[in-house]
């Protein structure tokens, strides 16, 4: 698959974008752990449910900016679509 150099340093740039929205999620999180001080279960809790949210970033990230291709059947919209309909 060709990418053209404007396609790159947009990838670039959202790739950074998307970096710094990571960072400010894990200051939300040391955040919340001063406010609310827990216990060993509760810190497990919240390393995984932030780990859960990056990783799903990553995957939604990722396979938008392949555009689909390589097995990627499902874009940024879809992946977004999917998990704000599921209900918890």
């Amino acid at each position: 698959m060709d990418f053209s150099t404007s396609f790159e340093l947009w990838l670039v740039g959202c790739s950074m974008l998307f970096g710094a929205a990571g960072m400010l999620l894990y200051d939300g999180f040391r955040i919340w752990r001063q406010l609310c001080p827990a216990g060993r279960a509760a810190l497990f809790l919240q390393d995984l449910l932030f780990w859960l949210l990056l990783s799903a970033g990553v995957c939604c990230f990722s396979s938008s900016s392949t555009r689909g291709s390589r097995g990627c059947s499902f874009s940024l919209r879809r992946c977004l679509a999917r998990c704000c309909t599921t209900s918890v």
